[in-house]
């Protein structure tokens, strides 16, 4: 697209083609949370209220446990890895190599405590429930904030591989935000009589305008704004057009909601019919024979207690038959929360109805429905994860923190999401190790297993750094040593140990 065509004209023809997503998010926003993708931009407006308050539990739910999964509070969600043969090829010894563990260690930390100050955490929760309810988000990360965008601002078109190549997105600016030159021309060429006390939309595209180079500029009112053009090498584009399920062929992805549309749909039906039913068996009214004794005018007026004149088979209190149907839609309104709790990760899925559930049944539970998060983990790392991780390195390097190593040296590692499950299943299997050896003893196991080794596996499946914790072989060797001669020392040994110290600082023993 050559920049003759205004981008507002372009973002109109894209919009048509983003309609039929745009408008399975709102159906899907209607029964979890409608505020989040609503029907019209009108700012005060009122949102229909879906008639159980389960859909948007479940998504706050699972956008919590995922953005805990790829961006765990405290710990470093990705770290950076060594190529060895690249160290070796540029002539550093073992000890330089420690040196650059340690930097690279120290950058690592930089970068996390960089994520958190830009406000990502909050950025990307709500881009969880975008994801999850919309299928799509774009989400910006610049040197000093994180923000993101809903389905309904943007527009987006990608390649054949499903890579994206063109993003317009939409916002309304105050003029007073608007730079001097695009004001003046704005003034200067008011033919489409644009109101300056209103707000402006604005439009933002980001291209990709060669192989290896990203381009942006924004326009406003027909004008192009010149000092808006930025330039990006090809990954270190703040932009990021993220989708969580991807099918074959289609600009835009589909949402974690739509797939469970049918549950939702049918827990609405069952929770509104149960409701209304509820309502009207609650109301108690009373049926009076015609020609009874008691007076319906007595009956009403009568205080707590009072005497009527009347029979008793002359009043009854109407009854609605209906018990057993309205136990058949509860039953499987029960089965449909059930399902759409699983699927969600919700607590209620975990414990199952009996009067005693053991610790380990609920983690097992548990981790058998993380583990079922593999394939959003597996999405939101190539989408999200990746180029956050590539743009805080680059930000990085542009502030000169980072040292001057080879090119390709070092490549960012996730330690969240996918590869934590993995981590968690090594872990479940070294623990029944150690569970199946204990029974042989603690000799016969530190005889025929590499303790150290088990222990360093152990804290690798825990992220846990071995740095200071682990006792060197040197150090095993003076720990045992030093046991040595207490043990000569308690038993009498003095000599021993003087002859032995004598030995080891070279004098002659005697």
């Amino acid at each position: 697209m050559s920049e003759t065509v205004s981008l507002e004209g372009r973002y109109r023809q894209l919009a048509s083609q983003r309609e039929p997503y745009l408008q399975r998010a709102r159906a899907c926003a209607s029964v979890t949370i409608p505020s989040l993708v609503p029907r019209d931009e009108a700012e005060g407006q009122d949102f229909p209220l879906p008639s159980s308050g389960l859909g948007a539990r479940a998504v706050k739910t699972l956008s919590s446990k995922l953005l805990l999964g790829i961006l765990p509070p405290g710990h470093p969600f990705f770290r950076l890895t060594v190529d060895e043969k690249t160290l070796t090829d540029a002539g550093l010894d073992q000890q330089s190599y420690g040196e650059v563990e340690e930097t690279l260690a120290s950058i690592e930390r930089i970068g996390v405590r960089n994520v958190e100050n830009k406000g990502t955490r909050d950025t990307l929760y709500q881009g969880m429930k975008h994801l999850l309810i919309a299928g799509n988000v774009l989400l910006f990360y610049g040197k000093k904030k994180a923000k993101h965008y809903p389905l309904s601002k943007y527009v987006v078109s990608r390649d054949g591989e499903g890579d994206t190549e063109e993003i317009i997105l939409c916002e309304e600016v105050s003029p007073s935000k608007l730079p001097a030159e695009a004001l003046a021309r704005i003034r200067l060429d008011n033919s489409q009589s644009v109101d300056l006390k209103k707000n402006l939309k604005v439009y933002t595209r980001i291209y990709q305008s060669s192989p290896d180079y990203w381009e942006s500029y924004q326009e406003v009112a027909g004008h192009v704004i010149q000092t808006s053009r930025s330039r990006y090498p090809k990954g270190k584009c703040p932009w990021i057009a993220a989708r969580l399920i991807r099918v074959e062929g289609e600009d835009y992805g589909r949402s974690y909601v739509e797939e469970h549309m049918g549950d939702f749909n049918t827990l609405e039906v069952l929770t509104r019919a149960v409701t209304q039913a509820s309502v009207a068996a609650a109301r108690i009214i009373f049926l009076v024979k015609p020609n009874a004794a008691a007076k319906v005018q007595a009956l009403e007026k009568a205080r707590n207690g009072e005497f009527v004149i009347g029979n008793e088979e002359d009043v009854k209190c109407l009854q609605m038959d209906k018990m057993q149907d309205f136990a058949i839609a509860q039953q499987v309104r029960q089965e449909v929360i059930a399902g759409l709790q699983e699927a969600f990760l919700m607590t209620g899925a975990i414990r199952r109805d009996a009067e005693r559930v053991t610790a380990e049944e609920i983690r097992q539970v548990t981790q058998m429905l993380e583990e079922g998060l593999g394939g959003l983990y597996t999405q939101l790392a190539g989408s999200v994860q990746l180029p956050i991780i590539d743009l805080e390195l680059g930000y990085l390097q542009a502030e000169g923190k980072l040292p001057q190593l080879p090119k390709d040296t070092f490549k960012p590692q996730i330690l969240t999401g996918i590869e934590a499950l993995g981590r968690e299943q090594e872990l479940g299997k070294l623990n029944i190790l150690t569970q199946a050896l204990a029974p042989f003893g603690p000799e016969v196991v530190a005889e025929y297993v590499n303790v150290g080794e088990l222990a360093s596996r152990i804290m690798a499946a825990l992220s846990i750094d071995r740095k200071g914790l682990v006792l060197t072989e040197e150090q095993r060797e003076q720990r045992a040593q030093q046991q040595l001669m207490q043990q000569l020392a308690a038993s009498g040994g003095e000599a021993a140990i003087q002859q032995m110290m004598g030995g080891q600082n070279g004098q002659p023993r005697v």
